[in-house]
């Protein structure tokens, strides 16, 4: 990584940690609204320094990549972002409370050192999790307006809460091997796809036989 990029695959503004001001400054500049905050341009000690996020208004997708150490790091700014609407990164306990996004739409939770504390979120339709240390979805109860919801978690173990998720339309579990139980999707009356794999525990269907709405599986 040399300077800032512009992955035309992902749509997003590649920019080195310790050029963020720099790379801030240019996304506005070229009108573009998805960044992803990587590694610095050289190996170094410096810290991420998120305050030139602060009242932004022009960024709607961020991603911070898993390699950067979030740890004492201020994340406030992130909550001062007037129009973001999409955040990809790691939860880290003590330090980031995502039910402060208010406004957010999509949210991909790639990583977390522990239980991720219940998400009060009106506004998110698409949640993915990866690695998380919860062993059901209670967690996740409130997101009455979630749509789409994807799940990769060794931890995992029953889905007990998803049933509350009342719009919830599509559903896909993966390398989950410790679930053992997803019989609470029957309550689900909007839920059309399911799609479920590398989950070896789970053996039983049978729950599914009387199951009205789910089309694709």
């Amino acid at each position: 990584m040399n300077s800032i990029y512009y992955n035309e695959n992902t749509g997003d503004l590649e920019i080195p940690l310790d050029i963020l001001s720099k790379g801030i400054s240019y996304a506005a500049k070229k009108k573009l609204h998805n960044i992803k905050i990587v590694s610095p341009i050289k190996k170094s000690n410096d810290k991420l320094d998120l305050s030139p996020l602060t009242e932004n208004d022009n960024i709607h997708s961020l991603h911070i990549i898993d390699d950067i150490d979030l740890k004492k790091i201020d994340l406030s700014p992130l909550y001062e972002m007037k129009n973001i609407k999409k955040i990809t990164m790691k939860y880290l306990k003590g330090s980031i409370d995502f039910s402060k996004f208010q406004k957010l739409e999509t949210l991909y939770i790639t990583k977390a050192d522990a239980e991720i504390d219940i998400l009060n979120i009106d506004t998110l339709v698409d949640l993915l999790l990866v690695s998380i240390k919860n062993t059901n979805c209670e967690f996740i109860s409130s997101l009455r307006s979630l749509n789409t919801l994807r799940i990769s978690s060794v931890s995992i173990e029953t889905l007990s809460g998803i049933e509350l998720l009342s719009n919830l339309k599509s559903l896909k579990i993966t390398y989950s091997p410790n679930v053992i139980d997803i019989s609470s999707i029957n309550k689900i009356k909007t839920l059309s796809y399911l799609h479920v794999e590398k989950c070896k525990k789970l053996t039983e269907f049978s729950f599914l036989r009387d199951n009205e709405s789910i089309c694709d599986l």
